[in-house]
């Protein structure tokens, strides 16, 4: 089972033998910990547990969010109340519960207990699904055949770490001994990164690089339609699982999604990591689906706005011949550059625009490109979702110029005596 404590074995024999000894089991745990009884009465009501996706070679604090959480309140797993000692009631819609390193694989359901001295109101059953860890690591970044921007390859020192007392992962960058970027993500508070959306903030300038970003999804036929990644994950429809898993190794933070729309599943993963001051983004399906249809339709890179949606100045910078690595100019003060790379990018349209916007005071401003996905026809093979992006904020605008690491094509020799035409133009949306 997934209790490891010595003195819940006792419980676990009660509730082998049925559902009908739950009170038993109650009146056994209140009497140990003697917990003031309430005297207000109702259900509480649970909201939502995150992470529900867990690894079991670390301890995770999961955030259980709901309302009329009761002074005295226990919280069950399949039934049976976890110790008090690793349950923190931080308000009347929030508690902490801390599960173990050890725990058993499977999928539990997870309750919350109002105490009272009428007895036990419980409320619905969330699922929470405990995975075998380490899980796997994602490839590893190459910078060497990549057109990632000349600040990827700057020096200096990258770190990541994450808070388990609030949930946010820190990804900074230091050159010279001064900290020049510090992105975070919030993965307890920041509702567009548990529904599988990107979102990313420098705390040095309060910028947001990334909102909205993540996934298009194309739904089912008859009546077939390509969902943006906003539509997606707030889709009433839509149920989503949400998982995180620091690679301290690697320095990466793993985002891991599995959504279910129209009872088919589909995974994803968004892994970040830093390269100099660049985030380096690798988005890309797990166990992908073969069909276009129920599946993965392309990326964004959403777009950007400031701590609280606070205004600001914003600008795009037109740069010839690197119109698809696009530059903002924020506040007249850094620059910013949010692009994928179209050169180990699964996708098999051409690389998508998403703005520019309007120059001027904004709250949020567009400037970036990402993917779209053809779909083929006959039903045919239809490529997993497999995407690597950049994102870099910098006051120095040459950390944002795109750089080509590729070796020349080994037939480029035959083109040396060829003339060819190069017909193309560019499509915004």
């Amino acid at each position: 089972m997934i209790f490891p404590k010595p003195k819940m074995k006792k419980l676990l024999y009660l509730i082998a033998g049925g559902a009908a000894l739950m009170a038993l089991v109650l009146f056994l745990v209140l009497s140990t910990t003697r917990p003031a009884i309430a005297q207000q009465q109702g259900a509480p009501v649970l909201n939502d547990i995150t992470p529900n996706i867990i690894y079991n070679d670390v301890q995770t604090v999961l955030k259980i969010s709901g309302s009329n959480f009761a002074d005295s309140v226990i919280v069950t797993v399949a039934d049976i109340p976890w110790e008090s000692s690793l349950i923190n009631r931080v308000s009347s819609s929030e508690i902490r519960m801390t599960i173990s390193a050890g725990a058993s694989t499977g999928n539990y359901d997870v309750k919350v207990v109002n105490v009272f001295a009428s007895g036990p109101v419980p409320s619905q059953a969330k699922s929470v699904e405990v995975r075998t860890g380490p899980p796997a690591a994602p490839p590893a970044f190459q910078i060497s055949d990549s057109i990632a921007p000349a600040g990827a390859s700057l020096g200096g020192q990258t770190s990541v770490s994450f808070d388990a007392g609030t949930g946010i992962y820190t990804l900074s960058y230091s050159s010279g001994g001064l900290e020049k970027v510090r992105y975070e993500i919030d993965t307890w508070n920041d509702n567009q990164i548990r529904n599988g959306l990107l979102r990313v903030r420098d705390t040095k300038t309060g910028f947001i690089p990334i909102a909205q970003g993540g996934t298009l999804y194309r739904t089912q036929e008859p009546n077939s339609l390509v969902l943006g990644p906003y539509a997606f994950a707030f889709n009433p429809g839509v149920t989503i699982n949400f998982g995180h898993y620091l690679h301290a190794a690697s320095k990466t933070v793993s985002l891991k999604y599995k959504e279910t729309l129209a009872g088919i599943t589909t995974e994803k993963e968004f892994n970040l990591s830093l390269s100099g001051p660049t985030l380096v983004i690798s988005a890309r399906a797990i166990n992908p689906r073969s069909s276009q249809f129920g599946n993965y339709a392309g990326f964004s890179l959403g777009h950007n706005e400031f701590t609280g949606t606070a205004p600001f100045q914003a600008r795009a910078v037109a740069i010839p011949y690197t119109e698809m690595a696009p530059v903002t100019v924020v506040n007249n003060s850094f620059f910013s550059s949010s692009y994928i790379d179209w050169t180990k990018s699964n996708s098999n349209d051409w690389p998508k625009q998403y703005g520019p916007d309007t120059a001027g005071s904004v709250t949020s401003f567009k400037n970036s490109y990402g993917t779209g996905y053809l779909a083929p026809q006959n039903n045919a093979w239809y490529q997993p979702f497999n995407e690597i992006a950049y994102v870099t904020v910098s006051d120095n605008v040459n950390d944002l110029m795109i750089q080509i690491r590729r070796q020349p094509s080994p037939y480029r020799s035959l083109l040396n005596k060829r003339v060819f035409l190069n017909a193309w133009s560019f499509f915004s949306n």
